[in-house]
Order: structure tokens, then sequence, then C-alpha cells
């Protein structure tokens, strides 16, 4: 299933992957807007332990890898209030794509697709500069 979500208010959307096995949604990150502005996009890989209610463990959060530390906060704060008691006690590593779309949107699903089980943010932007 796929949940397609608009905020209005920043011109974010957020496209996301919910599957019959793992049926809760990921949590809310939000695009800075210093980044959308500057056109920086890219994949950032995390790792986070649960707790025994699937609550994530803050002081064990670690940025496996991300093209701009700035995108770490984004991610963190996205994690505070997010649960999944399906994954309670194990330690979660996840990816997390921030994508930016024309200022248009026309190209929006084709580019907040993903490909497996990333979480998706899309933010709308004029120009983008993708980092690896």
């Amino acid at each position: 299933m796929l949940a397609l979500i608009r905020l209005a208010s920043v011109g974010l959307l957020a496209l996301v992957a919910c599957s019959k096995a793992n049926p809760v949604p990921p949590p809310t990150f939000w695009y800075n807007d210093l980044m959308r502005q500057a056109g920086i996009q890219g994949p950032v890989r995390f790792r986070v332990r649960l707790d025994s209610v699937g609550s994530p463990e803050l002081t064990t959060f670690q940025i496996v890898a991300t093209p701009n530390t700035a995108f770490t906060i984004a991610v963190r704060n996205g994690l505070r209030e997010w649960r999944d008691p399906s994954r309670a006690g194990r330690m979660l590593e996840q990816t997390v794509l921030f994508i930016l779309m024309d200022t248009a949107a026309t190209d929006s699903i084709a580019r907040c697709r993903t490909s497996g089980g990333e979480w998706a943010v899309c933010g709308r932007g004029s120009r983008t500069t993708t980092l690896y």
C-alpha cells in the first residue's frame, strides 16, 4: 500500500511504503527549508535501537551515511514521537531518501518512488544537487 501525504504549508510531499508485513507508517520527517532552497538531496542511512515497546532509544541513534549533516537533525526529530511495536527490542537500520521535485511537482510520482524499504521525504525545489 502506498500513501501520498501533502503538507501544503511547506510544499512538502511524502510518499511512504507500508507493507502488510509492517503496517506501521514511517515517522514524519521535515525537509529543512535551507536544504530545500539550496537544492540538496540524497539518502540518509541511520541505525537506532528500539526499546521494549518499539520506541527509538535516541541515545543509541547513529548516522551511518549522509550527504549533509543537516539531515541528521531532521531524522532524529522525526524519530522522537514514532513507535513500531512489531520491531520492539531490535536494532533498526533504515534509509531515508530526501528527494527534491521540480516546482510544479510534475515529476512527483516518478521522483518520489522508492525501490525498496526506504522512507521518502519529497520537497519542491527549483534546482537540485544530488550528493552521494
